[in-house]
């Protein structure tokens, strides 16, 4: 088989036990962080196939010979900005959604029945 298709599935793969994940950390939630957390992972799965209809779109019409200079904007942009916004998206709303995590209380370990405060 080839390496590039083992890659793939297992990114796709992964990508979808991420999405599983933030959709049980929503339903345990229910917070706007991991609603945005939901749609940015749900954007970067969408872009994997949308990055590559653009760049279709691009390549098709710089090679009809139209202006290249918008189209190579639009290219860079496709490739490189629009995924960088959305992993940032993605991490900023991951790290938000842990933020609202409301940490659990320690035991107290203490092999005192109950603490003196002063009554001794």
């Amino acid at each position: 088989m080839d390496p590039e298709i083992i890659l793939s599935v297992v990114g796709l793969a992964s990508l979808l036990l991420v999405m599983v994940g933030c959709w049980t950390l929503h339903r345990r939630l229910r917070t706007r962080a991991t609603t945005g957390l939901i749609v940015s992972v749900v954007g970067l799965l969408a872009w994997l196939p949308l990055s590559q209809i653009v760049e279709y779109l691009v390549m098709r019409q710089v090679s009809l010979g139209r202006d290249s200079s918008a189209w190579n904007w639009i290219l860079v942009v496709t490739d490189l900005f629009a995924p960088i916004v959305l992993l940032f998206g993605a991490s900023l709303s991951f790290w938000l959604a842990v933020r609202s995590v409301e940490p659990r209380p320690r035991p107290n370990n203490s092999s005192k029945p109950t603490p003196l405060r002063g009554a001794a």
